[in-house]
């Protein structure tokens, strides 16, 4: 029977042999304690593993007390050398080195005695411990050079064991590379904007699409990010909207570079967007050169309705139409979609009023000549009723997106110079069916698709309403039927939103003052009632009227 180094023997009653042996395939050159080793090994971070080999019957050393005994004493030895081994490492790596890194291998060579863990003592738990204790252990990750590292300190109740946790960089899963500022768009983009909630948006899909390729993220980014700028006030000449505009424009290029290009939904949905970005910075070179170039792709494709199969696209595209035609009063470019025509019922709010009174009345210094503008206000006050009455989560957003997209074709094609009809009167009446299609596309642009009111492209219809008020030098004495005097006021209500011409702004502010006289407005509650005769937005009139009546009610009562 083969006898075991450092066991006792006795075990021959049990027909049982316990052996301690090295690890199977490697020699152990363990020498005695103090003296060097020699050979090829020259480091033991990490010890052999101490294998018991245990010979007899099956249950033999579990009967064995003192084969028991033996194998936790040897377990014990060869965990206290484990943690003393480990102490030793950590400490010899974190001490400083002299003279910098410049010191050869020398710097990195270092001698340690190797002990055998079946002839030494086991170590003192408190020992351990105290080692453990002094150890700093200090991991760092490579800070980005895009993302800022915030970093998280983990302190144990030693005070002295502490771990630098850097924060992952965040997932980055589109086709682009985020700029500091994009982080900063997609989260307005997500919980703050609202201008495609209806019109652009009511399949719910708009960022699903517009995120699959390259060349339309970046001009989606670039036009959140004009918005946003205008929004909120900020730097207009943002550098990194710039950038991911030029972006789109190059992949927009080298699309077309190639041999046999055809336009793609995707590339006609980028030209689309960009569109709607210069339109609202108010950038006409760069606009019309796209808005050409649109058209130019949708005839090649067969026409808008080839798109079909997209609808979002469409509404992006006919969005692109309406920003330029109302921007710099162009003629629209694509004729009206059939799928997207008016599916709402019309309430009958003004042109039977208007008969009425304008019969009972008599002579008027207003008049209200054309009949398809005031169609166009049944359908807008009708708009204002349903976006009123939708219900988040349950609503239909389909009947109101299509009757955003209806209405803006017809205003859009009404206001455009050419189109213009002026009805002559023989009195001398004042047409304000002028007025009404103006003030009426400006509030569908600022109340119902609540686009910034300081946005370059209002420009154009804001300077038309101005110069096209009537010219009487004092509204307070104005005679005429209550439901003219009223849409009067409204159209002056919708022209004082102008925040970048303050002389226009006044001039309705003065208006708005003389009309209050001439109506009987003295309070806060008569100003709110007058403009719920004619139209109304919860969102945009809450906030712009108490504006307007801080303004007036000085001269208003």
């Amino acid at each position: 029977m083969e006898d075991t180094e450092g066991f006792d023997d006795s075990n021959d009653q049990q027909n049982s042999v316990v052996e301690s042996t090295p690890r199977r395939g490697r020699r152990s050159r363990v020498s005695k304690r103090g003296s060097r080793l020699t050979g090829g090994d020259t480091s033991r971070s990490n010890p052999e593993f101490q294998f018991i080999t245990l010979t007899g019957h099956p249950g033999a050393a579990s009967a064995n007390p003192d084969s028991r005994r033996l194998i936790r004493a040897q377990a014990r030895r060869a965990t206290g050398q484990q943690h003393e081994d480990l102490a030793e490492s950590n400490s010899l790596a974190l001490r400083p080195k002299p003279g910098g890194n410049d010191q050869g291998a020398k710097a990195f060579t270092s001698r340690f005695r190797l002990v055998d863990p079946s002839s030494t003592k086991s170590i003192s738990k408190s020992k351990a411990r105290k080692n453990r204790a002094v150890v700093e252990v200090s991991v760092r990750a490579v800070p980005s050079e895009e993302l800022e590292e915030v970093e998280e300190v983990v302190r144990y109740p030693e005070e002295r064991l502490q771990y630098w946790i850097p924060s992952m960089p965040a997932f980055n899963g589109l086709p682009i590379p985020l700029l500091p500022s994009t982080h900063a768009i997609l989260d307005y983009y997500h919980n703050d904007l609202r201008v495609n909630s209806f019109a652009l948006n009511p399949e719910g899909n708009v960022w699903n699409v517009a995120r699959l390729h390259p060349a339309v993220l970046y001009s989606f980014i670039a036009t959140i990010g004009t918005l946003r700028v205008y929004s909120l006030g900020l730097e207009i000449d943002d550098p990194d909207i710039l950038y991911h505009r030029m972006k789109a424009e190059r992949l927009i290029n080298e699309h077309f570079d190639q041999p046999g290009a055809f336009p793609t939904d995707d590339i006609c949905n980028a030209v689309g967007v960009l569109v709607n970005r210069e339109a609202t910075d108010g950038s006409y070179e760069s606009a019309t050169v796209h808005m050409t170039g649109l058209a130019r792709l949708i005839e090649l494709r067969g026409g808008l309705q080839t798109l079909e199969h997209l609808p979002v696209v469409q509404r992006v595209i006919s969005w692109a139409d309406f920003c330029y035609a109302a921007t710099w009063n162009r003629p629209l470019f694509f004729p009206l979609l059939e799928s997207f025509a008016w599916p709402i019922e019309i309430y009958d709010r003004f042109i039977t009023r208007n008969i009425t009174e304008s019969t009972d009345y008599g002579p008027s210094d207003l008049t209200f000549n054309r009949l398809d503008v005031l169609e166009a206000l049944e359908q807008l006050y009708t708009l204002t009723i349903k976006i009123r009455e939708y219900v988040p989560g349950y609503g239909n957003k389909f009947p109101i997106a299509n009757g955003i997209y209806f209405l803006e074709h017809k205003l859009s094609s009404i206001n455009n110079t050419g189109n213009i009809i002026r009805v002559e009167s023989f009195d001398s009446a004042f047409d304000i069916s002028e007025l009404l299609a103006l003030a009426a596309q400006l509030f569908l642009h600022l109340a119902i698709r609540e686009t910034p009111r300081d946005a370059k492209r209002h420009r154009n219809l804001f300077d038309r309403l101005r110069v096209s008020m009537p010219p009487l030098a004092d509204f307070s004495t104005i005679s005429a039927p209550r439901l003219l005097v009223t849409l009067l006021m409204w159209i002056c209500y919708v022209g004082a939103a102008d925040t970048r011409d303050p002389s226009a702004k006044d001039f309705f502010l003065l208006s708005l003052r003389q009309l209050c006289f001439a109506l009987n407005i003295t309070s806060w509650e008569d100003f709110t009632d007058c403009l719920r005769e004619t139209m109304h937005s919860e969102l945009f009139c809450s906030i712009h009227s108490v504006e307007m009546w801080n303004a007036i009610a000085p001269s208003a009562t």
